[in-house]
């Protein structure tokens, strides 16, 4: 092989290397905000209920089932919310943290994972660097009834539209049921949700962040 052939497909095999790692950096999920009680645990929860605010019945037992199995790969005693009596079926606006509360008690959680969608919508790939924040909702204060954050933006680059890749912020938040202390909190961003599977990956950084607290 002559040395310009081969300088030829090393070149090509380079820039699709590369191609596919940017690619993968494009899509997934990371953590933009982060919180954490500066108490340590008194102690790890035995069983933990997840919770996923959606309006829609199926869609929120589906990624509350998806998030409860991947928590249990990582040795954490999880259920789907959903799948206990009292707590199927879509939730819209807070949640009734007392009545919820006496129905985790009674199955024996004595955790609670709440996850809130807090916005999202489009995002575009452009060739000039012109930033602009975009409001995508409002939060209500605090307490796991309701999301803590106050007001979301998604951060998008203008003019010059190639592409668009769909992105969704998730807030998520950590309490014990014994203590009525909220452990953490996270907010991360998902970008291109229709080739990522956001439960899994928010799932993922849900037991990181359970085991920094020291709750695994």
């Amino acid at each position: 092989m002559g040395l310009l052939r081969y300088l030829a497909i090393f070149r090509a095999v380079t820039v699709l290397v590369l191609g596919m790692v940017l690619v993968g950096c494009s899509a997934g999920t990371r953590i933009i905000d982060t919180w954490q009680v500066d108490q340590p645990a008194a102690r790890k929860p035995e069983k933990v209920a997840v919770i996923v605010v959606l309006p829609d019945a199926l869609m929120r037992q589906a990624i509350e089932v998806d998030m409860a199995a991947v928590l249990q790969k990582q040795g954490i005693d999880a259920v789907a919310g959903s799948n206990l009596p009292g707590l199927s079926g879509g939730i819209r606006g807070e949640i009734d943290t007392e009545q919820v509360t006496e129905i985790l008690r009674k199955d024996g959680a004595d955790g609670v994972i709440v996850s809130f969608y807090m916005g999202g919508g489009r995002e575009g790939e452009y060739v000039q660097d012109q930033y602009y924040a975009e409001y995508e909702g409002t939060g209500y204060g605090y307490g796991w009834a309701r999301p803590y954050a106050v007001n979301v933006y998604s951060v998008h680059r203008a003019e010059d539209i190639r592409d668009f890749t769909i992105t969704t912020y998730v807030e998520t938040s950590y309490h014990d049921l014994e203590s009525g202390q909220t452990v953490w909190r996270i907010m991360t961003q998902t970008k291109d949700i229709e080739h990522t599977d956001a439960a899994r990956d928010i799932a993922g950084k849900i037991a990181h962040e359970m085991s920094i607290a020291g709750l695994k």
